[in-house]
């Protein structure tokens, strides 16, 4: 689409698609994007109460509007962070938060949630390294550790199940 056939189409707010919603929600790890915020995005009864958070606004009087992008990317993924709604209103001051920091928020952000597989991998300690094993030295004491107990009469090889 050329410069100015960008300039004459008029701007049509268009509604973000299902999966472009859904991967949104999903790296926010439910939780408002704001450096600092635990706000949540969706309450424990399923009422969804973030903000769809434009990059660049989706409407020419918007804050960050940006003429070269089409409807279509306006409602990208790229174009779109979660927000409580206090951290909305704060963004809307263009001079503090112009589009790289809030690029950047929401990158760092989501890194935060993205990879979830391998943040779990790492938080994963084998505890049992730290353990030292030590065998029983004695028969008594093998039986104590294990919790079988000899009656008299009774011989070990009755004892093990093999």
């Amino acid at each position: 689409m050329s410069h100015a056939s960008l300039l004459s189409e008029k701007v049509k707010r268009l509604t973000p698609k299902g999966p472009v919603l859904r991967e949104l929600y999903l790296k926010s790890g439910n939780v408002c994007a704001f450096p600092g915020c635990d706000a949540r995005m969706m309450k424990a009864d399923g009422d969804f109460i973030g903000q769809v958070c434009h990059i660049e606004a989706a409407e020419a009087n918007g804050e960050r509007f940006n003429p070269q992008q089409t409807d279509e990317q306006r409602r990208a993924f790229d174009n779109l962070l979660l927000l409580c709604y206090e951290h909305h209103v704060a963004t809307n001051n263009v001079q503090a938060y112009p589009v790289e920091r809030l690029r950047e928020m929401k990158a760092l952000h989501e890194a935060k949630f993205s990879d979830v597989a391998e943040k779990m991998r790492v938080s994963i300690q084998d505890h049992t390294k730290k353990d030292k094993v030590r065998s029983p030295q004695t028969l008594h004491r093998f039986m104590t550790v294990v919790g079988w107990s000899q009656y008299e009469g009774e011989d070990l090889a009755s004892l093990l199940i093999f």
